[in-house]
């Protein structure tokens, strides 16, 4: 059948789907999306159209044709490499405009990790669809994402190296251990090193709840369903405001 022409671009767009999906109980609205961002990163475009006669839908994608450097092809790229090539050409054009000049891998590397002090961002989900997504765009604002799947794994990064965060974003529902407890835990920790917390939720916090949040350092709710531009929104807001301060035990 097909999906319906108004929904042809809405698909795309985090949390959507098309209303004539049948099933709803797998699918997060973000394999599109995830698709798409990773397309547009190699500076590619995807489109959907629906085939005549009633015949389905037709995905299409269009990448450009590179050379490969240095003569050699390479099938399988880590997820790691994956995020650095994407947005190696983005960062040279970032160093460039502090003053910087980049001639080889290794020195671009190095003002990458210079640039980049007390830039990571740690990503707290239970959900890896959210985290790839997520991790994705915040690299593509010059920021390193720290996705992490649990908030067991949150607090004790949190507490054994708070300097390597300037902001976390924290799902509010999670299993075994929830967003409240993860805020409740390192509340003493962000406070002390001025680390902002927003927290991300697909449901609507109470009045009472959001008060006590906010008295324990949160600073922000984004409810799904988000477009990516509000996420970036808000976390450039904070962290161009955000100054991190020196702990008394390292003031001489």
């Amino acid at each position: 059948v097909g999906i319906p022409e108004n929904e042809l671009e809405a698909i795309f767009v985090p949390f959507e789907e098309s209303s004539r999906t049948k099933s709803k109980a797998c699918g997060r609205g973000l394999g599109l999306t995830l698709a798409k961002e990773i397309i547009l990163a190699h500076h590619g475009e995807i489109w959907a159209e629906n085939r005549p006669n009633n015949r389905g839908s037709k995905f299409t994608f269009r990448l450009p044709l590179r050379q490969p450097e240095g003569g050699f092809n390479k099938a399988v790229y880590s997820k790691s490499e994956v995020f650095g090539k994407i947005y190696k050409d983005r960062i040279a054009k970032l160093l460039k405009g502090f003053g910087y000049e980049c001639n080889s891998i290794n020195s671009l590397k190095e003002l990458e990790n210079h640039i980049r002090v007390n830039k990571s961002i740690l990503i707290v989900d239970d959900d890896q669809n959210v985290l790839d997504a997520i991790s994705l765009d915040i690299y593509a604002e010059q920021y390193t994402p720290a996705p992490v799947n649990n908030g067991f794994e949150a607090v004790r990064l949190i507490k054994e190296n708070p300097l390597q965060y300037s902001l976390v974003l924290l799902d509010m529902m999670m299993p075994e251990k929830t967003g409240e407890q993860v805020v409740q835990e390192i509340y003493t920790v962000t406070k002390m090193y001025g680390i902002p917390i927003i927290i991300i939720s697909g449901y609507s916090q109470t009045y009472e709840t959001k008060n006590l949040l906010y008295s324990m350092g949160v600073v922000a709710f984004i409810e799904k369903p988000y477009t990516y531009n509000e996420l970036r929104n808000v976390i450039n807001h904070y962290l161009k405001q955000t100054i991190i301060p020196l702990p008394y035990s390292y003031l001489p």
